[in-house]
């Protein structure tokens, strides 16, 4: 019985120890898979980051690309707006063209820093993005196109401004010129209508004649005439003194008025007048008038002439 006994108690020792090992051997594998699952699972989240890293950087690329684009787009349709005027352009206009260049040169300039800045974060990233690097090439391409067609488009618009300039300096001294001609011709006929007048009155006062007729009373009467020389009151001439009265005589143009009215019997000139410069006209036993037959001979003596007569 004690034989038996003995057997049972190693037989259950046998199954406890076969149980302890393969509870252990069980706890080794199921560390080792806890190991691989953890190890597994870190570098799946490793994995992940990268691909989140990736993904925004392409989607930034992207937009960037997108910013660049578009801003070439509006500089190629500017640039295609501005027309340069052959005739003449106003200070506004001008103006435009300066504000839309610097504009455009602006763009270019920040999307130059931006393509710099793409270049570099694909270069530090890493990774071959074959597509990317061929689009910052082409965009790079395209920059520089549109740099060198707006140098060429500045260089156009700065000749032209100053041959615009240099038009408009002399168009200002042609003006300026004419003005001081116009001032000059201004000036000429100012002093021209002057002597005209000048040359109008002193033609005037050369004109001027002056008449007066009467009986040998009226006239002495009215200061015209007076009697001097003679002896005991025969003989005496009659003189038109020096301060005759002038008020009495009648003003005549002596280029224009030829004839003097009379009606007398007789007539006898008491001024100085060649003969052969007037006549009488006599009409139905009156010298009815005298005519002037030569102006310039007539007053050339005298611009005052005194008839005496006889009614």
């Amino acid at each position: 019985m004690e034989t038996k006994g003995k057997s049972s108690k190693i037989i259950i020792g046998a199954v406890l120890g076969a149980l302890f090992l393969t509870v252990i051997i069980g706890g080794l594998i199921v560390n080792k898979n806890n190991k691989a699952i953890n190890q597994l699972s870190s570098e799946n989240t490793k994995l992940e980051t990268v691909v989140q890293e990736r993904d925004s950087m392409v989607n930034e690329f992207i937009s960037a690309f997108d910013s660049i684009e578009s801003s070439l787009t509006f500089i190629n349709k500017k640039r295609g707006q501005l027309v340069l005027n052959q005739d003449e352009m106003t200070v506004s206009q001008k103006d435009a063209i300066v504000r839309d260049i610097e504009l455009m040169n602006t763009m270019l300039e920040e999307s130059s820093i931006k393509i710099e800045k793409l270049e570099k974060d694909l270069k530090n990233s890493g990774y071959q993005l074959s597509s990317f690097k061929k689009k910052v090439a082409s965009l790079n391409k395209q920059i520089e196109q549109q740099n060198q067609q707006i140098a060429e488009f500045q260089l156009k618009f700065e000749a032209q401004s100053q041959q615009l300039a240099m038009v408009s300096y002399e168009k200002d001294s042609l003006q300026n010129e004419v003005l001081s001609i116009q001032d000059t011709i201004q000036k000429r006929d100012e002093l021209l209508a002057q002597m005209k007048d000048v040359i109008g009155q002193q033609t005037y006062e050369l004109n001027k004649g002056f008449f007066a007729y009467g009986t040998t009373k009226e006239l002495t009467d009215n200061g015209v005439i007076e009697k001097e020389g003679g002896f005991l009151g025969v003989g005496k001439s009659k003189i038109i003194p020096p301060n005759f009265n002038q008020d009495y005589f009648t003003k005549v143009d002596i280029t224009e008025d030829r004839s003097i009215e009379l009606n007398a019997k007789k007539v006898k000139l008491i001024s100085e007048h060649p003969v052969e410069s007037y006549k009488l006209i006599e009409e139905d036993g009156l010298i009815t008038r005298l005519e002037i037959e030569t102006p310039q001979e007539f007053w050339k003596m005298s611009q005052y002439a005194v008839i005496e007569v006889k009614m």
